[in-house]
């Protein structure tokens, strides 16, 4: 990004991350603009572990995962590669049944739970 090291407090990255290809180099671009102290907030569409990470099952619920437009990137995925660029306080909180009352029970239906989360970090 075309931003000095430690410009801002505060990053927001939203429904951003299920499109890069590289975590690790989006966590450490992410960690080079945040000032010590600063936080970073990301809410993407996540699968909660590498089982439900099934490409031809998500390519038949989401067109964005067939066409190659989303990444089934797993929530130990994300928070790693933000623990790896140094973010600390790395937590996910589930935020699916917030957005859509259906959320769970749609994917649940569908024999996957809901990957839909938030992420938080501070750097110390």
């Amino acid at each position: 990004m075309p931003f000095a090291e430690g410009a801002f407090d505060c990053l927001y990255s939203v429904e951003a991350a299920q499109h890069f290809r590289d975590l690790d180099a989006f966590a450490r671009e992410a960690a080079s603009v945040l000032r010590p102290g600063g936080r970073a907030v990301i809410a993407s569409f996540l699968v909660p572990d590498a089982a439900s990470a099934r490409p031809e099952r998500l390519a038949e619920l989401l067109d964005t995962y067939s066409t190659g437009l989303d990444v089934a990137h797993t929530i130990l995925q994300l928070t790693g590669s933000l623990e790896r660029a140094g973010l600390t306080g790395v937590r996910a909180t589930a935020i699916g049944a917030s957005v859509w009352p259906g959320w769970t029970a749609g994917w649940l239906a569908c024999g996957s739970p809901a990957p839909g989360l938030a992420t938080s970090v501070d750097l110390p």
